[in-house]
């Protein structure tokens, strides 16, 4: 059974694909989400590491997936029928004794949503929380908390010749060939994580004038060295998804960061620069630049 988008209805679904990013944009903008897995290039991204498929129940459209052994449903899209979607869902696979969890909840949609109650268990995924930023403590590096990053950004521009540019048609091969060779060095294919992360990567590259994304590009001596990619999460928040560099070039992530927001992210007031998926390394470079708020996350489970 088909809906009137030619999207399965629930428990029958669909892979998720880019024929989908029209109506899952208008949902979503009706919707103003804050958890950074709320945002079409970011569920496109991930789409296929994480199984992601589209149903439609209850005047919703229901995204649901499965990482590992995991499986688990974003927060059904739609103005109305939210909650007895959630329960049918998470029921469905109840009864088929499947552990099903809907994902990226904030505390604030509990009770919008009716998670609320003792029907409902709800874990906090600290792991998943966003870093979010405002976008001109990211722009300016004001005060001596930020002397670390000026240091290494001065230090980047006197040793090199760089020029930084809008990602586009004209340059989105040589960001192709920047990421395989980013994921060579690195033996992406031998590294779980990082092989699905550049995955999704080249998926947004290579769809890239399909989606509503801006990104950037940085030269050193007519070679791409670095990218980074956001789109907008919602009207006051732009939204990170990609951010990569040759690291052989001390600085030069502090310098994409900074010329990244200063020149094209101006229109916004937040910078959300995802989780740090518990890499304490991770979590000690998004804590250094002092985030503005967290966004936290919950798991919400069916009893």
């Amino acid at each position: 059974m088909m809906s009137q988008h030619r999207i399965p209805v629930f428990p029958e679904t669909a892979p998720l694909s880019i024929e989908h990013r029209e109506i899952i944009e208008q949902a979503l903008e009706k919707r103003q989400p804050e958890v950074s897995e709320h945002n079409f290039t970011e569920i496109f991204m991930w789409k296929d590491s994480r199984q992601l498929s589209l149903s439609f129940m209850d005047n919703c459209f229901i995204i649901s997936g499965k990482s590992g052994d995991a499986y688990f449903m974003h927060l059904p899209l739609g103005a109305e029928g939210v909650p007895s979607a959630i329960k049918k869902v998470l029921g469905y696979f109840r009864d088929k004794s499947i552990k099903c969890g809907l994902y990226a909840l904030v505390p604030g949609e509990f009770e919008k949503f009716s998670v609320d109650s003792e029907e409902f268990i709800k874990e906090p995924l600290r792991d998943q929380f966003d870093y979010v930023y405002l976008r001109d403590d990211l722009a300016r590096l004001e005060g001596r908390k930020y002397d670390g990053k000026r240091n290494l950004i001065k230090k980047f521009k006197e040793a090199n010749s760089f020029s930084f540019e809008k990602i586009t048609g004209a340059n989105i091969e040589e960001c192709i060939i920047f990421q395989e060779h980013w994921c060579k060095v690195r033996n992406c294919p031998d590294d779980l994580s990082l092989n699905e992360e550049s995955t999704g990567v080249m998926e947004v590259l290579k769809n890239y004038s399909r989606l509503s994304c801006t990104g950037g590009a940085l030269r050193i001596g007519g070679e791409i060295q670095g990218i980074t990619v956001a789109s907008r999460l919602n009207k006051d928040t732009a939204l990170v998804h990609i951010e990569k560099a040759n690291a052989n070039y001390k600085g030069i992530y502090q310098v994409i960061n900074n010329t990244f927001v200063t020149e094209m992210l101006d229109g916004f007031e937040f910078v959300n620069r995802e989780q740090d998926v518990g890499v304490e390394g991770l979590r000690k470079a998004k804590l250094s630049y002092y985030p503005h708020h967290m966004v936290e996350k919950h798991m919400v489970y069916l009893r």
